[in-house]
């Protein structure tokens, strides 16, 4: 397979670089942002927002996640979540376009398909392990402060499944 990391890359320097690259933009503190696991912090208040505008008091005319942007706020901000796992781990992990993982692992077709989502458009693999940090900025968005995104990261760095460290 071939690493896609230079293209993930454009979509988290799109995030750092330009606040109307993603939904509610103004929102996010983009100074913070340092690929640190403490920058997570900035990402969990942002989405938090997110997720209020979806399921709060309207202030979009339709929900955040039928929006035009969501799927590439998804995208951008689970590529920098990406980035801060890759930066923190002692292994070495890679982006990977999901139509070429796919084809790599047909076992998991039956659970995921075999055409992207937004969620799903790279996957971040190496280690005997794969990790969906946009599927989980999509969850965040969507479920609120029980899917955060330092969680997620504290967790993989710990559990054995998860390999980052």
């Amino acid at each position: 397979m071939t690493p896609v990391n230079e293209t993930v890359q454009d979509f988290v320097s799109a995030l750092i670089g330009d606040e109307s690259s993603v939904l509610a933009g103004s929102h996010l503190y983009r100074a913070g942002l340092d690929y640190s696991e403490e920058s997570l912090k900035f990402i969990d208040a942002y989405l938090g927002k997110l997720h209020l505008k979806q399921t709060g008091p309207k202030l979009f005319s339709k929900p955040v996640s039928e929006q035009k942007g969501f799927d590439l706020t998804v995208i951008r901000v689970g590529a920098y979540v990406g980035e801060v796992l890759r930066r923190a781990s002692s292994k070495e992990y890679n982006w990977f376009s999901f139509k070429e993982w796919i084809q790599e692992n047909p076992q998991h077709k039956q659970l995921l398909g075999d055409a992207p989502t937004p969620s799903t458009v790279f996957v971040l693999s190496g280690n005997g392990s794969t990790l969906f940090p946009l599927a989980k900025v999509e969850k965040a968005i969507l479920n609120g402060p029980e899917d955060n995104v330092s969680a997620f990261v504290r967790v993989l760095k710990v559990s054995p499944q998860g390999s980052v460290e």
